[in-house]
């Protein structure tokens, strides 16, 4: 049995039909994939852009000055003035603070 040209002309249309799926079905996914992406970058973005709440003190808005937990400032403010003064007095001594007047004053603008 010998190719006949009609044959080939039938092969070759479905081959070019097969094709065109083909890269049909590849562009919809890389679509997809897009709108996935896109979507969430969205949500990505809102997520930033929410305002997160502070958790509030019940003591009056005071602010905890070793930056430890609410509870060991709670538990701080219950213990007795003696010890409160030592603890003022070893930090005082440990702390050493480096003022400089002149910060804050002068603004480089040259690059």
């Amino acid at each position: 049995m010998a190719i006949h040209p009609i044959d080939l002309s039938t092969m070759y249309s479905q081959l070019d039909n097969v094709s065109k799926f083909n890269a049909s079905q590849n562009q919809l996914a890389q679509v997809l994939s897009q709108n996935s992406n896109k979507i969430e970058s969205q949500h990505e973005f809102e997520k930033i852009q929410t305002v997160k709440e502070t958790e509030k003190n019940a003591e009056d808005g005071k602010i905890n000055p070793d930056a430890k937990n609410s509870q060991q400032f709670a538990e701080g403010e219950n213990s007795s003035s003696e010890e409160k003064n030592q603890n003022q007095e070893s930090k005082a001594k440990n702390e050493f603070v480096v003022k400089n007047p002149r910060i804050g004053r002068i603004i480089d603008i040259t690059g």
